[in-house]
């Protein structure tokens, strides 16, 4: 019977859990390396989303063929995972630090940005769980049909983002470069709220995942007309992947570079310079692990997706996403680094209540109660003037909201008592 045991302490923002099961599994010399020792697995989340889930079940099912293994799955949040990355690359090249993470880190590292403490290319991969390719929709109210029809007509549309520098904000930029169009990018939306605002017409196009946007296509709202994917999609064969429609070599790269994101999801890494023979039962025992009855149930009872990858294939494909010519780094960095002009709105008030830690704060505004979403690393929280946590965020305190529109991400939260 599995038993789990709960710690404290490590940082102030983590969770711990130990995983204790049955000594079984691998028989080989090398696995015995790992009799009486504890491995630890990194969430570079917080506790709960799918990055935990995928997390901890890997962590039992590799423990359950460790023979004599304990795993001890931390999760530590911040800086948009890169937090948790710096730990793992920087770890002991000895086995017993590995992890989950997001693979668009890689975009971090090949833009240089201020705080990337890795190189995703010399890390060791086990494996990755799922794919989530990025398609390109349009509102069913437009009249185009396809890439080809927006360039030819030569109209901007309104492109549903993220805020700057999030995952919609660069694939939007990367399109735009791929393809030679214009878009008039609408930042502060997340999914569900850029699928309303398509409906509405507000916007007319949106990025997000196939998956996540197939009931809007089937409802007849919107049309598909590109994905960011190395083949057609089995149950979309008539939709163009973008390598597809465009013929610049360079442009194919940066297309590469989101297709990558998308192909190797739910990814599990370790430090560069393991010894061989020890990387290749570490690879085994996850894949043993994936492979196992009890890990496709649990995915599935957990309504989710399993479409895994293993070591070798899984490297190959993170290698060649960062391998980019300087030119392409060039186009990237001008896409995606190129600052725009963005109105910030400024709300103020009592605020009446806080949820999940702060994550979400609610003031009274013009007699109406409205939100905003605080993010633990984008949003600058401020506390009698002095920097402090959404955390100290109490219930009449006077907050100012400072973002792009109500109920979207605060670029900065500034309250006093």
């Amino acid at each position: 019977m599995n038993t789990f045991r709960i710690f404290a302490g490590f940082a102030p923002a983590l969770a711990t859990a130990a995983i204790l099961v049955p000594q079984s599994g691998l028989q080989a010399a090398e696995a015995d390396y790992f009799k009486g020792k504890t491995v630890t697995y990194i969430v570079a989340t917080g506790a709960g989303g799918g990055f935990d889930f995928y997390g901890r079940l890997v962590a039992k099912h590799m423990q359950k063929n460790l023979p004599g293994s304990t795993f001890v799955v931390r999760n530590m949040p911040g800086a948009g995972h890169m937090l948790g990355l710096n730990y793992i690359y920087n770890a002991k090249p000895n086995g017993l630090t590995l992890g989950t993470f997001n693979t668009a880190m890689f975009l971090n590292q090949i833009l240089e940005k201020k705080g990337v403490k890795f190189d995703m290319a010399k890390m060791n991969y086990l494996g990755k769980l799922a794919s989530s390719y990025q398609i390109l929709m349009i509102s069913a109210k437009q009249p185009y049909r396809s890439m080809a029809d927006l360039k030819k007509s030569g109209k901007v549309l309104k492109m549903a983002t993220g805020g700057p520098g999030s995952g919609r904000w660069m694939f939007s930029k990367i399109t735009e470069v791929a393809y030679g169009v214009k878009f008039q990018l609408i930042p502060g939306y997340n999914g569900p709220t850029a699928t309303l605002a398509l409906m509405r017409g507000e916007i007319a196009m949106m990025t997000g995942s196939i998956e996540s946007n197939a009931q809007t296509v089937q409802q007849g709202r919107g049309h598909f007309v590109a994905i960011f994917a190395p083949k057609r999609e089995k149950d979309y064969p008539k939709l163009p992947t973008v390598r597809e429609e465009i013929s610049d070599p360079d442009g194919k790269a940066l297309a590469r570079i989101v297709e990558a994101i998308g192909g190797a999801w739910r990814i599990t890494g370790a430090p560069p310079g393991l010894p061989g023979g020890r990387l290749a039962v570490m690879r085994a025992a996850y894949k043993k692990g994936v492979e196992d009855a009890a890990f496709a149930e649990a995915v599935k009872n957990a309504n989710r997706d399993i479409d895994p990858a293993y070591g070798a294939d899984v490297d190959k494909i993170i290698r060649e996403a960062v391998d980019v010519s300087p030119k392409v780094k060039g186009l990237l960095k001008q896409a995606v680094l190129s600052a725009p002009k963005v109105t910030y709105l400024r709300h103020t008030g009592k605020v009446t209540q806080t949820k999940r830690g702060g994550r979400r704060i609610f003031i009274m505004y013009e007699g109406k109660e409205i939100k905003a979403n605080i993010s633990g690393s984008r949003t600058k929280v401020t506390l009698n003037g002095k920097p402090d946590k959404r955390k100290n965020v109490k219930p009449g305190m006077t907050c100012t909201f400072v973002y792009i529109r109500a109920g979207g991400e605060a670029k900065e939260l500034n309250c006093k008592n």
